[in-house]
């Protein structure tokens, strides 16, 4: 992997760590910097650039691939004959890594794709598979993430719409596909209803969050009661409000708008 794309891991790791200390304060503070900061090296390190797998200098290419669109057939032959497959492995956890930190900061409910890369990493640290094995996995896991990459689409959703649903998908349990039409309806109309209340520093004052706290409960007023019963539509609401105070910075500015 290229110096550049290294070099971002640190700075990555530190703007995080800083970011959600400060999203534990008790008082309310504005981190729109830091957040555009974090937005920008999680672009930087799933940049359309390829990333570089170590291979033989003379190769002019360097087993150069993209993250996105990945032949994973010609991938595989790479890997077969390179000569350092354990440094190119590393080179893909760390790319990896960077890919599935992009999709969970633009969508919580993707921490379980995160909870299962770390454990895939653990057990072959662990010696449970060899190289070879290992690099296998990581391939159907690569696919995993395409499919998840490409659901919006498939669902007639952008990815700010589709964190919206995702969250009523999982507060709201088993759903049939009535229920699931009209969940995708709401999600598609909420980041409208609410882009009125999302003002300059919108964060800062308690008056400016409590309205936006209305204009969500406003927009899921419609979610099916067989589903959301009073304590579960609260539950909702909280879920709904912390995704929108923690990706949206006010004045059209956002991680989706960053991201675009």
């Amino acid at each position: 992997m290229s110096d550049d794309k290294t070099a971002l891991s640190p700075d990555r790791g530190a703007l995080t760590d800083i970011a959600r200390g400060l999203h534990g304060l008790e008082a309310p503070v504005d981190i729109t910097q830091v957040m555009t900061a974090v937005d920008r090296l999680l672009d930087e390190s799933v940049a359309a650039k390829a990333f570089l797998l170590r291979d033989s200098p003379q190769d002019p290419e360097r087993g150069r691939i993209h993250l996105g669109n990945i032949d994973f057939e010609a991938l595989k032959r790479f890997f077969d004959k390179t000569k350092h497959k354990a440094a190119s492995t590393e080179d893909l956890i760390v790319a990896t890594r960077a890919r599935v930190a992009a999709l969970i900061h633009l969508n919580p409910t993707r921490v379980a794709l995160g909870e299962r890369f770390e454990q895939m990493i653990a057990e072959y640290n662990a010696g449970s598979q060899n190289v070879s094995e290992f690099f296998d996995a990581r391939l159907a896991f690569m696919k995993n993430l395409e499919a998840e990459e490409a659901r919006g689409s498939g669902e007639g959703l952008t990815a700010e719409q589709l964190a919206v649903y995702d969250l009523l998908q999982s507060a709201g349990g088993k759903s049939g596909a009535k229920d699931r039409k009209l969940l995708k309806t709401i999600a598609k109309d909420l980041p409208k209803k609410i882009a009125p209340k999302l003002v300059i520093d919108w964060r800062k004052g308690q008056q400016s969050r409590a309205a936006v706290k209305v204009a969500i409960k406003d927009a899921l007023d419609n979610l099916p009661q067989t589903l959301f019963d009073d304590a579960a539509f609260d539950k909702t609401v909280e879920a709904v409000f912390e995704h929108i105070y923690e990706s949206y910075w006010g004045e059209g500015k956002s991680k989706y708008t960053v991201a675009a």
